[in-house]
């Protein structure tokens, strides 16, 4: 061949990689009628990785399966199948997006597995069983959806990397359930109605932020978990808010223990519960809010509790209980030495624990609960002096300096 022509070929080569590497994804319409094609499963037939589907009003038939990278994206309410469907939609492709659609069907709304990069979001999904179910799945998003299922609303079964935020999740029994998954975020999202609000089995570094139970039994339900934290929970009608078993590294924080019927219990766990101004933290026990007045002449520091130890555990090790508090920045107002944790379970309160030196050197404030019983931090207020003390203690200088003057006039 001359030199000229593995120049032409080469050039040829060059061109048909650049036209090839610069095709555009297209975007394809679907529509009940005059629009490329009338139902979701015939768009992606013919659709590219990348494309876009846009889905126009209407209800469409389910059990659509999804196998190659592509946005599904819904105008007007655009519903994908009905109660007759056992699933509206199958995705088994990484980087699918689903947008703005409304998903019906009797088994799950959505069932995505072993894919990367699945989002949803501004969506709503309706089951007669689950809402969405991710399996095997990584780096998935579900966000802005509001899901409404008869059984549970979202499930994660061996999935890595799994963000719920802005949602709206309702699941008679359950709204979200983790199973053996790691890195799982919910956060501002709102779960209402169910028996469990969230249960998380054999997952771990999980996190709960800014959350808001409504209706619901028992908010969050842990076992076998680990590095989990909460932070941010707001309660409206729930009977518990945590229960852990054989949960490890864990950290729940509340700006208070009001709210749900009872707080918290910890079986064979060592989680740590964080409510200002104390920690708290054991193994077999359970911890609720203790309305508790404070008598007259003393203040009362953050909430009252109320610590019960669990024998139905039937640990090896006795249960106890180690409640930490902040020391004082300002005192003024708080007489001497009587700041610090106080028994509270009857009659006058009894002071239990004072700061004191720690073995690093500094000022720790801290008991540790080996019975059951009502716990609160407190101090005795400073007395104020009493008027008639500077009254009495005018008339005696007044009497000494009439002495004095008695005593002058005799010399």
């Amino acid at each position: 061949m001359s030199r000229i022509s593995v120049r032409a070929a080469t050039i040829l080569l060059f061109l048909l990689v650049v036209m090839t590497g610069s095709v555009q994804a297209q975007t394809l319409s679907v529509a009940p009628s005059g629009e490329d094609y009338s139902g979701l499963q015939q768009a992606l037939d013919a659709a590219l990785p990348g494309d876009v589907i846009e889905i126009a009003a209407g209800t469409y038939p389910g059990g659509v399966i999804v196998n190659i990278p592509i946005t599904l994206a819904g105008k007007d309410s655009a519903t994908i199948g009905t109660g007759a469907d056992t699933v509206a939609l199958y995705v088994n492709a990484d980087d699918v997006v689903i947008q703005n659609l409304v998903c019906i069907a009797s088994g799950a709304g959505i069932i995505a597995n072993q894919t990367k990069g699945f989002r949803v979001d501004g969506c709503r999904i309706i089951s007669d069983d689950s809402g969405i179910i991710l399996t095997g799945c990584r780096e998935s998003a579900v966000a802005n959806t509001e899901i409404t299922a008869l059984r549970t609303g979202i499930e994660t079964v061996f999935c890595n990397t799994t963000t719920i935020s802005r949602s709206r999740v309702s699941g008679d029994s359950v709204g979200i359930s983790i199973k053996d998954s790691s890195d799982t975020a919910v956060e501002t999202t709102r779960l209402l109605g169910s028996e469990i609000g969230i249960i998380m089995e054999n997952s771990n570094r999980c996190g709960l932020k800014d959350t808001m139970f409504a209706g619901v039994g028992g908010a969050v339900l842990g076992i076998g978990i680990s590095e989990f934290t909460i932070t941010g929970s707001t309660f409206t009608d729930v009977t518990q808010y945590i229960q852990f078993y054989a949960a490890s590294e864990c950290r729940v924080e509340a700006p208070s223990l009001q709210g749900p019927t009872f707080f918290a219990a910890d079986i064979f766990s060592d989680t740590e519960y964080r409510c200002d101004p104390y920690s708290i933290f054991g193994r077999d026990f359970g911890l609720l809010y203790d309305p508790y007045e404070a008598p007259e002449g003393y203040l009362l520091f953050g909430d009252a509790m109320n610590i019960t130890f669990i024998a139905a555990a039937e640990s090896t090790e006795l249960p106890v209980v180690i409640i930490t508090a902040d020391l004082l920045e300002n005192t003024t107002g708080i007489a001497e030495n009587t700041y610090g944790i106080y028994r509270t379970d009857a009659g006058e309160p009894a002071l239990i624990a004072v700061p004191k030196v720690s073995s690093e050197g500094g000022q720790i404030l801290q008991t540790t609960v080996t019975e059951p019983g009502n716990f609160a931090l407190m101090a005795r207020a400073e007395e104020e002096e009493s008027p008639y003390y500077y009254i009495f203690l005018w008339v005696i200088v007044a009497l000494g300096v009439l002495l004095l003057l008695v005593l002058w006039r005799k010399q």
